[in-house]
């Protein structure tokens, strides 16, 4: 259904959980450009703000992935020196993914633990 141009969503309950027989109009998304868009100032906000977080967590993920195949192509390398400056890097990057709560600590650790018995097969 169209109002002011938007797209809208219709209740065809009342609230006591009935049908009725003419539709009201609800007040808390419209439709624009096929995205959900609320009309509440604090809802405008807070889709703002989940936008924001999930650009900085998908962008943390991806260099977490990156720091783990630079440290796998320096084992596959075969240099030690390498391997352990990048096995120190990804360290960081686990625990700062993990404080940040991209990641479980649990999964940062085990990643750590995984990758540690690689570097020592290495060494080994």
């Amino acid at each position: 259904m169209k109002y002011n141009g938007f797209n809208v969503i219709i209740a065809l309950v009342n609230k006591g959980g009935s049908e009725v027989d003419s539709p009201k109009l609800l007040r808390p998304y419209k439709i624009r450009g096929g995205e959900k868009m609320a009309n509440i100032k604090s809802a405008q906000k807070r889709i703002k703000i989940t936008e924001v977080k999930t650009k900085r967590n998908t962008m943390i993920k991806s260099a977490l992935k990156s720091t783990i195949k630079k440290f796998e192509l320096s084992l596959v390398g075969g240099n030690v020196a390498e391997a352990g400056v990048a096995y120190a890097s990804v360290v960081r990057s686990l625990d700062m993914a993990a404080s940040k709560g991209i990641i479980h600590r649990n999964m940062a650790g085990r990643k750590k633990s995984r990758l540690a018995s690689k570097l020592k097969a290495l060494t080994a």
